[in-house]
């Protein structure tokens, strides 16, 4: 899930909010076919630190293979809907 924000004079204003459906790997062959056609991205290490390389979910990959799968829901008054 990741908060879409808008900074305000002093402080925070939730605006939305995107979550995903993130496919199992038994959907590998569609969602991840090859290195090149993936819904994953590479993500921000530190090896200084001695973190691992890590992998973020792109949501616009994911979204232009399912579009179901990435939903961008508003807190705002009004409402949700379902981007099909």
């Amino acid at each position: 899930m990741l908060l879409n924000l808008q900074e305000l004079r002093y402080s925070l204003d939730r605006q939305s909010m995107t979550i995903a459906a993130v496919p199992n790997g038994m959907l590998q062959e569609k969602y991840n076919p090859t290195p090149h056609d993936t819904v994953w991205i590479a993500g921000r290490n530190a090896p200084s630190l001695g973190e691992e390389f890590r992998v973020r979910l792109s949501f616009l990959r994911l979204k232009q293979k399912a579009n179901w799968r990435v939903q961008k829901i508003s807190l705002q008054p009004d409402g949700f809907y379902w981007d099909d």
